[in-house]
């Protein structure tokens, strides 16, 4: 695979122009970080926002473009953006996402349709009231509790560190005394909507105003169907994560930080253990006292809060954050020691990507 190299990072909160403005903003600020002209690029992916509104207000003139309305498959649409760079198609592609901070207007995007038009595998949620992620979720939690015995104090620990991250003080008596959302899960353990954008800027060549990241290997995955709840099992985020370390230049290396997707605490055991950091059901004794994924662990996570700590943003933001941390510009979140290598992981139950950047 050519040398692919993130050279430019942007992020903004969604303001008056909404979404499809937050995106262009997000994106202008990439590609000035970059300090690349817009004239150079020649790929576009867009997620949740419309690529063609996003490439008309830039101006640009494409070989390559892409679109996705499922915020769950961002890993996966990032892992397409590069093989469409090391393929040859386009030189430099801008990847960007927005979210919108109101729920309401997010579940205009459900992939099972409002609410009056329910059909087909719809059928199978929508009774319920069950037609968001949150419920699915909740079930695999509840299966990998039974097969595992990972406890809830275990899994208080990933959302008091990423409080902890944030200059919160959430304390395990406060997350045990938390109103439940589904069981096993409670309020503390899903991200409160904050919305917002983020674009990179991938591409082979580099400005001396842009520190060389390198994308070093990349993975992606998809769950055999639509119903992820049927088959806990089903190891999406696990298969992305091998085509990753499949994909490496070189030898696999223990990253020195990881940036993950963290919408639900018990995604982070779950990609802990896919990545290849714990057997399959020892992510809970991993994070036991909190102490190894903390700022100062043997593998830091989400040391700038995550979606937990800050907020339920772009899953692009993350990759935004391991950017900032190669660079050494992530300030208060900085981990210490200068990081030299760094994995995302994004995604896990329908679709899932992971990356592994190296300064």
């Amino acid at each position: 695979m050519r040398d692919i190299l993130v050279t430019g990072a942007g992020r903004v909160r969604v303001g008056a122009g909404g979404v499809a403005g937050a995106a262009v903003t997000a994106a202008l600020a990439a590609l000035t970080d970059a300090g690349m002209p817009r004239t150079e690029v020649t790929g576009l992916l867009a997620i949740g926002c419309d690529a063609v509104d996003v490439a008309d207000a830039l101006g640009l003139e494409l070989l390559w473009r892409a679109q996705e309305n499922d915020t769950s498959v961002v890993g996966a649409g990032l892992v397409q953006a590069v093989d469409a760079v090391a393929a040859g198609r386009t030189g430099t592609v801008v990847c960007v996402e927005a979210l919108a901070p109101d729920p309401a207007r997010a579940r205009a995007v459900d992939r099972f349709g409002p609410a009056a038009a329910v059909a087909g595998r719809a059928g199978w949620h929508a009774p319920y009231g069950a037609d968001g992620a949150l419920v699915g979720v909740a079930l695999a939690a509840r299966a990998y509790i039974e097969r595992y015995g990972l406890t809830r104090t275990e899994l208080a620990q990933v959302a008091m560190v990423a409080s902890a991250n944030v200059g919160g003080g959430l304390r395990l008596r406060d997350y045990l005394a938390a109103p439940m959302l589904v069981d096993p899960l409670c309020l503390h353990d899903r991200a409160r909507p904050a919305g917002g954008a983020a674009a990179i800027v991938l591409s082979t060549r580099t400005s001396d105003a842009s520190p060389r990241i390198r994308v070093d290997g990349v993975g992606a995955a998809y769950a055999a169907g639509p119903l992820p709840e049927q088959d806990a099992t089903d190891g999406v985020a696990e298969r992305a994560a091998a085509a990753m370390w499949a994909d490496l230049s070189g030898a696999p290396t223990d990253p020195d930080v990881a940036l993950i997707g963290d919408e639900f605490s018990v995604a982070v055991l779950w990609w802990l253990e896919a990545l290849g950091r714990c057997d399959a059901g020892a992510a809970g004794r991993f994070v036991a006292t909190g102490a190894a994924i903390s700022r100062g662990g043997v593998l830091p996570v989400n040391p700038h809060g995550g979606h937990l700590g800050t907020g339920r943003r772009p899953d692009l933001d993350l990759v935004v954050e391991a950017v900032a941390q190669l660079r050494g510009t992530a300030g208060r979140a900085q981990v210490r020691g200068g990081p030299t290598t760094a994995v995302v992981g994004l995604g896990g139950r329908a679709a899932a990507g992971c990356l592994l950047l190296r300064r």
